[in-house]
C-alpha cells in the first residue's frame, strides 16, 4: 500500500513512458489483489497517474479481471471510472 501512495506523491517526476508502465503494472497487481485496502490504494494511485493524461483504457485493461461482487462501492466506482477512460 505504501508503494502506491509513494507513486502518487512523485507524480510530477515521471515521464510518459514511466506513467504508462506504472499504470499497467498497478492494474495487473490490482487484478490479483485480495486485500480491499491495498486494492483501493492501487486504484487511487492509478487515478492519480491518469491525471497526467497519459493513461488510457488500454493501460488499465487488467482491471476488467476484477470481480466487483462484494467490493465496497468506492472501489467499484474507481474501477468503473478507470475503465470508462
Amino acid at each position: 500500500m505504501q508503494v502506491a501512495d509513494e507513486i502518487a506523491d512523485l507524480l510530477s517526476a515521471y515521464s510518459l513512458e514511466e506513467v504508462v508502465a506504472l499504470a499497467v503494472t498497478l492494474s495487473a497487481a490490482a487484478a490479483a489483489e485480495e486485500n480491499p485496502e491495498v486494492l483501493e490504494s492501487q486504484l487511487h494511485a492509478i487515478l492519480e497517474l491518469a491525471t497526467t493524461g497519459y493513461v488510457d483504457v488500454g493501460c488499465v485493461s487488467y482491471l476488467r479481471e476484477i470481480d466487483p461482487v462484494g467490493l465496497p462501492g468506492e472501489i467499484k466506482e474507481y474501477i468503473a471510472d478507470l475503465l470508462a477512460g
